[in-house]
């Protein structure tokens, strides 16, 4: 059964609503099989099932899970009787990222899909906009129109981003090596006011993400060197690995953040982990920063350890 435009714009408030409470995977497949095929349902409802599916499918095994894969090949299947056009720009977003989540890249929908969201861009708040990008970051496909139009409407409004925005958007470019630089200046721009409402995981992603990016933005590395040292104790393993993984790859060579991070790892050897503490030293020596007492403490530490060392993890130490 295909959804007629009206029919799609009017839909059901009752079933979007059930569908947007649905707290779990368990939940929104009985709501699949109760409310039958999905191609009558309206866009809204389709576009909800899908953010719920993606939201959920980890609990249920991940995207090749059989379940999850039925409800895919449930919705995939009401998405192609449906008109684009019917669709909000927040539904062409959330539709985009979920697809991104599931790893559904059938390539007709997908293309389409893709074309669609590109000539809306305009439409699009800020939240809208960094979804797109960084959905197509998890994709792993620029779709190169899509992706430039996007970008070109952040630099325009990145101060209506969110913190969580700015960093997805950083995240993305790098995951599609897109080195996009008045994107990049338009999102290390806003993030400079937001850093203190930005998470210890946006701060560590951001800054690893430019520096992936070569992308060397002087003011921003001068807030986060001023910034972060109070905030070390929020950081863990993966947040401090990244930040002076990305602080390495820009060569920002900045004594008093350099210091606080390695007081901060010296008195977390425990926690830390051979990857992560490798990665450190390995990122210090880069950096050709060289903080004594660190050193020493980290050596007698890892010789206690060197049996949890993989060969990577020991190549890296015995560079640094």
């Amino acid at each position: 059964m295909s959804c007629s435009a009206g029919a799609c714009r009017l839909g059901s408030s009752g079933l979007q609503t059930r569908l947007a409470q649905a707290a779990s995977f368990e939940q929104l497949k009985a709501l699949l099989r109760q409310e039958g095929p999905a191609d009558g349902w309206p866009v809204l409802a389709q576009a909800t099932a899908w953010h719920r599916l993606a939201r959920h499918a980890r609990t249920a095994g991940g995207p090749s899970a059989s379940g999850v894969q039925g409800a895919i090949r449930q919705l995939a299947a009401a998405h192609r009787q449906v008109q684009l056009a019917d669709f909000s720009p927040r539904a062409l977003a959330n539709v985009l990222y979920a697809w991104a989540v599931l790893r559904y890249k059938e390539a007709q929908p997908l293309n389409d899909l893709c074309k669609h969201a590109c000539s809306r861009v305009t439409e699009c708040n800020g939240q809208e906009l960094a979804n797109i990008i960084y959905a197509l970051g998890l994709l792993g496909h620029g779709r190169p129109p899509l992706l430039l139009a996007a970008c070109r409407q952040v630099q325009e409004r990145a101060e209506q981003l969110s913190c969580q925005d700015l960093s997805n958007v950083a995240y993305a470019l790098c995951l599609l090596r897109h080195r996009d630089q008045a994107t990049l200046h338009s999102v290390a721009k806003a993030a400079i006011g937001q850093l203190p409402a930005f998470t210890s995981q946006g701060i560590g992603n951001t800054v690893y993400s430019f520096g992936l990016l070569k992308y060397r933005h002087g003011a921003f590395l001068r807030r986060v060197s001023a910034h972060v040292p109070r905030r070390l104790n929020e950081f863990n393993e993966q947040e401090v690995s990244n930040l002076i993984y990305g602080l390495a790859q820009l060569h920002w060579r900045q004594p008093t953040i350099l210091t606080s991070l390695c007081r901060h790892v010296e008195q977390q050897f425990e926690v830390f982990k051979p990857r992560g503490l490798s990665s450190v030293l390995y990122s210090l020596a880069l950096l050709q920063f060289r903080h004594e007492r660190f050193f020493v403490d980290a050596c007698d530490h890892i010789q206690l350890r060197l049996h949890q060392f993989n060969a990577q993890d020991v190549s890296n130490t015995v560079y640094a």
